[in-house]
């Protein structure tokens, strides 16, 4: 399969993943928290061409202090000085997002009675 067709699918599944969480998804904020992870990226930049692992690829490289300013939007983690994601790669993370942030989260505080 080429690069093209392996980053239009990554694309159309985060579309289609979209829409079914904004259907099920009791948290109508989770798809403009995503947008907001997205509009704090700054200084993306595509490489093409290069090598990683014995796979060609296009790969985004993604300046380190907005990645951790967007990460910061979904309470992550710090990062290095910059990320490098391969292209389709990069759009399957954003549709694991979607699943991670659509879960429930457990409270500690509240204990479930026997």
């Amino acid at each position: 399969m080429s690069s093209d067709n392996r980053v239009i699918n990554a694309i159309l599944r985060l579309h289609d993943h979209i829409i079914e969480k904004q259907a099920e998804c009791s948290d109508p904020g989770l798809v403009k928290r995503i947008d907001d992870f997205m509009s704090e990226l700054k200084n993306v930049g595509l490489v093409e061409g290069l090598e990683i692992g014995g796979i060609r690829g296009r790969y985004f490289m993604i300046d380190g202090s907005s990645w951790c300013r967007a990460n910061r939007k979904l309470k992550g983690t710090a990062v290095p000085n910059y990320v490098m994601w391969e292209e389709s790669d990069f759009f399957s993370y954003l549709d694991s997002l979607l699943t991670v942030l659509s879960r429930p989260q457990k409270d500690n505080n509240h204990k479930v009675k026997k």
